[in-house]
């Protein structure tokens, strides 16, 4: 051996050395800042910080991996979601896809937390993920499988575009032979692999099968020039968005129980139907799942309750929240108020009737919709121009144009902490993003801690439905989703957000 090559091997030994004194010194400092902090949100910055650091070395997993596992005075999940964050930095790491993949099997039954670590998994990008998103993609649940490829999207272009092409490509073999479920798994993922292909690929070819023309000519070429973009690379992104501490997808199709996959769902996974109404049906909206649910036009105590107990505590004290949703009205007749509840049919609800702290979002019969907060809706100046929610009716043959009305998409903001335009609405329709229809003053400070007791949707509390009979909404419900910050204004989000959740 030369005297350079011996002297170039003892300085590589020295940085690495050095190198590995810097992260143990990093784990301890990192160990004991996580001690002396108590509160939730505070403990996720330190872990951030910790992911933040320049340093890239295997002992720093083992603690970031003892950071995954939820407990229960974190309601909004703050510190597993900042530990997956932190991991999914420590791009190609065997020892952080590893500990990703013990940690998603572990907690698949916290659909919010099992999210963070798969797409955690797919920044990582190494091989050892694959069995993981295979079992998703080879199975009969459409979000899993969807999920899945949003991973794989992640991954480095070249290992992400040989999967997805290969994928399309068995699904398209197996879909000739497959029962009911399956083929209801390939047509969601099929066009969503396409979307992400030609993402990755950034080439002009409009259709998938020239794409698949440019991959046998060229994939080769693309995939070493991905391996070099990989050695340049810096940094993964960062998720921006706050807590979606209730999310209602109405996918089960039977039965009376709905899945909550929100971070709230720790502690309530699921809401229960009432058991007359509402019904499951096919008819669902946009880029919907396999079903939604379905409330009579006749008026009753027909609802989804989600909660318990003093309520769900991600929906408390709350400085900004936004709140999303689809729901087709077949019916615009509204309840009546009294002194008891307010007038017209609630989308949804957290009201607590007694002391009217909580959130409510209701038609009115004129086609608009009003939100209260802290109060009745009835009460509160947040509502939008009438006619702009149509109401569906079955015996009109030709809509026009309208058609794509009658599946509506909502969204309302709400930021506690500007001086001005602290509430928005926002609607959209099928093949229409959403867009801003009211912006207003509306100062009700944050969103009190006496809320009801559950989260309703489709109707008023619990406690109050014998005496407000006809509140219940009217029509189709799908898809709603809460995002919810008790610390800032973070969860009152932007237009370009909520159009990506209209659109998945």
């Amino acid at each position: 051996m030369s005297a350079l090559l011996c002297c170039l091997v003892s300085c590589a030994a020295a940085l690495n050395a050095a190198g590995q004194d810097d992260a143990k010194r990093a784990v301890e400092e990192f160990k004991a800042k996580l001690k002396a902090t108590a509160e939730p949100f505070e403990k996720a910055q330190v872990v951030r910080a910790f992911g933040d650091l320049e340093l890239r070395d295997p002992i720093m997993v083992p603690p970031l991996t003892t950071a995954l596992a939820p407990w229960t005075g974190d309601p909004f999940l703050y510190v597993p979601t900042a530990a997956a964050e932190a991991l999914g930095r420590f791009r190609s790491m065997p020892a952080a896809s590893k500990a990703l993949v013990s940690a998603a099997e572990t907690y698949k039954r916290i659909p919010y937390l099992h999210r963070k670590l798969v797409l955690a998994l797919g920044r990582v990008g190494h091989t050892s993920a694959m069995p993981l998103l295979d079992d998703a993609l080879n199975g009969t649940d459409v979000s899993l499988a969807t999920l899945a490829i949003e991973a794989i999207g992640e991954m480095p272009a070249g290992m992400a575009l040989e999967k997805l092409f290969n994928e399309y490509d068995r699904m398209e073999v197996k879909r000739k032979n497959s029962k009911d479920v399956y083929k209801a798994v390939y047509d969601r993922c099929q066009p969503e692999i396409q979307k992400v292909v030609k993402a990755i690929a950034a080439q002009p070819y409009p259709t998938f099968p020239e794409l698949k023309i440019w991959w046998s000519k060229h994939g080769s070429e693309f995939k070493k020039e991905s391996e070099n973009r990989e050695r340049e690379r810096q940094t993964v992104r960062r998720e921006s968005v706050p807590p979606l501490v209730v999310e209602l997808l109405f996918k089960e199709g039977a039965g009376t129980v709905a899945m909550n996959s929100g971070a709230s769902g720790t502690l309530f996974p699921s809401a229960t139907l009432t058991t007359a109404r509402p019904g499951w049906t096919g008819t669902t909206p946009p880029n919907g799942g396999p079903c939604a649910l379905e409330w009579d036009k006749a008026p009753g105590p027909h609802a989804v309750d989600l909660g318990g107990g003093p309520g769900l505590e991600q929906l408390r004290n709350l400085k900004s929240f936004t709140v999303t949703g689809w729901f087709m009205c077949t019916d615009g007749k509204e309840g009546q108020g009294t002194k008891e509840c307010g007038a017209g049919n609630r989308v949804l609800s957290w009201l607590n009737p007694s002391k009217l702290e909580g959130v409510e979002l209701v038609f009115r019969s004129d086609g608009s919709l009003q939100v209260g907060i802290n109060e009745w809706a009835e009460n509160s100046p947040i509502r939008s121009k009438p006619g702009g929610v149509h109401v569906y009716d079955p015996k009109e043959k030709d809509y026009g144009a309208e058609q794509f009305r009658t599946w509506c998409f909502f969204a309302v903001t709400y930021d506690a902490a500007p001086a001005h335009g602290q509430a928005k609405l926002y609607l959209g329709w099928r093949g229409g993003d959403a867009r801003l229809v009211l912006a207003m003053d509306y100062d009700r400070g944050a969103v009190g801690p006496l809320i009801a007791s559950h989260l309703t949707v489709g109707n008023v509390a619990p406690q109050i439905r014998p005496q407000a009979p006809d509140r219940n909404f009217r029509g189709i419900i799908d898809e709603v989703r809460i995002f919810a910050s008790p610390r800032d204004g973070s969860a009152a989000l932007p237009i370009e957000d909520l159009i990506r959740i209209q659109n998945r």
